[in-house]
């Protein structure tokens, strides 16, 4: 498009308001969204899409999607134990569960 064409487009005192076309707005069936992973969490989940040839954000939708579509199971329950206290931790999402981090003292913690 020659560049004086594209300033007269730019320049509201030549719009035709009279003819002007309505259209309704857009409304996209996809929503996007911003999920924060640490450099090194980001690159394994990268390093892991792109070997199993998918975009990351393929990789990150599909395994959510994944994750929601089969029923939380009671066998994702995990504890270990060593002198410096007790862990306890579930796979379900957004699961509350203790994490005792001393011998008296009790956080809690949502796991996801």
């Amino acid at each position: 498009m020659p560049e004086d064409k594209e300033l007269d487009f730019q320049d509201e005192s030549t719009w035709d308001y009279a003819k002007a076309e309505v259209r309704p707005a857009s409304q996209s069936k996809r929503v996007v969204v911003s999920v924060a992973f640490s450099r090194q969490d980001f690159q394994r989940v990268g390093e892991y899409a792109e070997s199993v040839n998918m975009k990351t954000s393929e990789f990150i939708r599909a395994a959510a999607l994944d994750k929601i579509s089969k029923p939380a199971e009671a066998s994702g329950f995990s504890c270990s134990a060593s002198n410096a206290g007790i862990i306890l931790s579930t796979s379900h999402i957004g699961t509350s569960t203790q994490k005792r981090s001393s011998a008296s003292h009790y956080e809690p913690v949502v796991t996801a």
